[in-house]
Order: C-alpha cells, then structure tokens, then sequence
C-alpha cells in the first residue's frame, strides 16, 4: 500500500530562516528542506529555491535551482 500524499507530507519539513539551502534526512526518516532564498542569497554564491515532485504519495525528486 503506498502512502497517501499527507502520510507523504508528514515526513517532510521544509525549514527556512537561515536562507541557507539544504536537504537532509533525520535518523528517524524526517526529511527537511530548506529552499534558501529566491530574493537574499546570504553568503551563497546564487539566490535559490527547491522544486519537489509527489507521484502517488512518494517523494520522486528535490532539485535545489539556482536564480
């Protein structure tokens, strides 16, 4: 049985505040996001955001893209 797109979400976090992208998993299979920033770029060479693809309730990709 796959898990429904909101099971899907409960195990991802997007986190921000930092400005600073990144993608990581917990020990406990927490996946969290941080997109940085598409308007202050904070000590990153580019101004980013991250795009994430939910097919059938499972996480297929995260791509960080680059202003």
């Amino acid at each position: 049985m796959s898990p429904t797109t909101s099971q899907m979400l409960s195990t991802i976090a997007p986190v921000g505040h930092s400005h600073i992208p990144w993608d990581t998993t917990t020990e406990r299979g927490m996946r969290l996001l941080n997109p940085g920033s598409p308007t202050d770029r904070r000590r990153q060479p580019y101004c980013t955001f991250q795009t994430a693809t939910i097919t059938a309730g499972r996480l297929e990709e995260v791509a960080l893209r680059n202003l």
